[in-house]
């Protein structure tokens, strides 16, 4: 009689952290006694862990289910919400990293993102309306030089949709005069400056975990 075998189940698959998260882990248990000073990050560990827990957050969501709502609005709120857990994990990697939303988000990277959310009017028309609905006199002021053509910060965009969402009384439909300009900018950011800022994430722990390990380099 033959033997019977059973197949073993297949690893969990790990969940979607920074791409040098682990690396990173991997460095500050080792023996070596490495600290995240060592990678230009901020003491205590538990700043990294908080980064890392928002930054899974963010990029595993996949929007809210909302019973009885339309389509239209369900996947407004989806994209709000995702917005503000996007700038949430900005703001939690730049207390670790000791850099600012500013300085990690508006690069030449960051504008040519810009630029490609920003090229439908009723993107920009979207843009004016969550200025009005933002009650933050500096966020307001930010958004301003957008509108002006003087700006084309990508993190006072996210801020001031953040600030708006939660602050402000900023909701999908909001608009009085023209219907669609909201879903517009929330289209075109979910394909820009949304996976964007993740992906500025991501790139500069690498880069800091690279330099102190080397590219591709495994902490043993």
């Amino acid at each position: 009689m033959g033997r019977h075998f059973k197949e073993r189940p297949a690893p969990p698959a790990r969940p979607l952290y920074p791409g040098a998260y682990f690396r990173l882990g991997e460095a500050l248990s080792d023996k070596r006694g490495m600290k995240l000073t060592d990678f230009g990050l901020s003491e205590p560990r538990a700043l990294l862990a908080t980064f890392a827990a928002r930054f899974r957050l963010a990029s595993t969501f996949a929007g809210v289910s909302l019973p009885g709502y339309s389509v239209g609005t369900v996947e407004g709120y989806s994209v709000f919400m995702r917005a503000f857990l996007i700038y949430s994990a900005v703001e939690k990697y730049a207390k670790l990293s000791g850099d600012s939303p500013e300085t990690l988000l508006d690069t030449a990277a960051g504008t040519a993102v810009f630029n490609k959310c920003f090229d439908r009017e009723l993107a920009w028309e979207g843009l004016h309306l969550i200025r009005t609905r933002t009650t933050g006199a500096r966020v307001r002021a930010e958004l301003q030089l957008i509108l002006d053509r003087k700006s084309t910060s990508v993190s006072a965009v996210l801020k001031a949709w953040r600030h708006a969402f939660v602050h402000g009384d900023l909701a999908p439909g909001a608009s009085d005069q023209k219907p669609g300009v909201l879903d517009a900018l929330a289209r075109r950011a979910k394909a820009t400056i949304l996976p964007y800022a993740l992906l500025r994430l991501d790139e500069d722990l690498t880069q800091r975990v690279d330099r102190q390990l080397g590219v591709g380099e495994r902490a043993v």
